[in-house]
């Protein structure tokens, strides 16, 4: 087991580098659905998992950017494609590692900056409507959601290929 700090995030919003607006970064937090299962007669109740929870996420950028705003409003199909590179380092064995995590989503939410004087405030936007997800690190795929195909892989694992075969006979 190592220890690995976070030493930087940036978002890239389609080809678009955030690096010099970032505020705040933030990924989205990995849910589960549940449906409770009790059986007849018996004394418990269980929480089944069932499906991976709609992902959605937030940026803050200081400032207001036109080029980020526009992807607001847009429809299902006319994806936005946000990239997040993160560098995290082992502090056990002095080594870096990066991470890329790939979300092909909508914009779903702007809220506009206050601003005091001329100190600019944060515009944060609200990611979501999340099609593809790839969590990655050092090229070993972590975490990928394919809405569309069906696809959900866990630590290198095919979680759904069994299900999606049967299911295609």
């Amino acid at each position: 087991m190592t220890d690995r700090i976070i030493h930087g995030g940036n978002w890239y919003i389609q080809e678009i580098n955030q690096a010099h607006r970032i505020a705040e970064c933030g990924l989205p937090d990995l849910r589960m659905n549940t449906e409770q299962l009790v059986t007849a007669g018996g004394f418990f109740a269980f929480d089944l998992p069932t499906e991976v929870a709609a992902l959605s996420f937030e940026i803050a950028l200081t400032g207001s950017h036109e080029d980020v705003r526009s992807r607001f409003g847009r429809e299902a199909g006319d994806w936005t494609n946000f990239v997040y590179y993160e560098r995290t380092k082992d502090i056990d064995r002095n080594q870096n590692f990066g991470r890329v995590v790939m979300i092909t989503g909508l914009l779903n939410g702007v809220s506009n900056p206050r601003i005091v004087g001329k100190r600019p405030g944060v515009t944060r936007y609200a990611g979501g409507s999340v099609w593809r997800y790839l969590d990655m690190v050092e090229g070993r795929v972590i975490h990928r959601f394919d809405f569309r195909r069906n696809i959900l892989v866990v630590d290198g694992q095919d979680i759904t290929g069994e299900a999606n075969r049967i299911l295609a006979r």
